[in-house]
């Protein structure tokens, strides 16, 4: 059986996983709780996480580095990855990066 990261019920959750990423092609800089990174397309990044979370129920932190470049962010959240995709302000898929992301819970 897959270990998992414990469930805790500290006050605001915890940090469960977070990762420094240089792009276009993924390299992981730091972290803590991946396992890999994918780079599906242009702005479109899977990070899978080395023990499994108990559910999707987590707030994902993404932050990058791209001066002058407004990006917007979705997350796909499962048990074990999250899919973010970033978008300049025309909506069209862009890599920013370095990239940093936080999922607590």
């Amino acid at each position: 059986m897959a270990r998992r990261v414990a469930d805790v019920s500290a006050p605001g959750g915890r940090i469960v996983v977070w990762a420094n990423v240089s792009t276009t092609t993924p390299v992981f800089n730091a972290g803590f709780n991946i396992s890999s990174i994918t780079r599906n397309a242009a702005g479109d990044i899977t990070y899978t996480f080395a023990a499994p979370l108990i559910d999707a129920n987590y707030a994902v932190v993404f932050g990058h580095t791209n001066s002058g470049t407004e990006s917007r962010l979705f997350a796909t959240p499962t048990n074990a990855s999250v899919r973010v995709s970033t978008f300049d302000a025309a909506f069209a898929a862009i890599d920013v990066g370095p990239q940093t992301i936080l999922v607590v819970r």
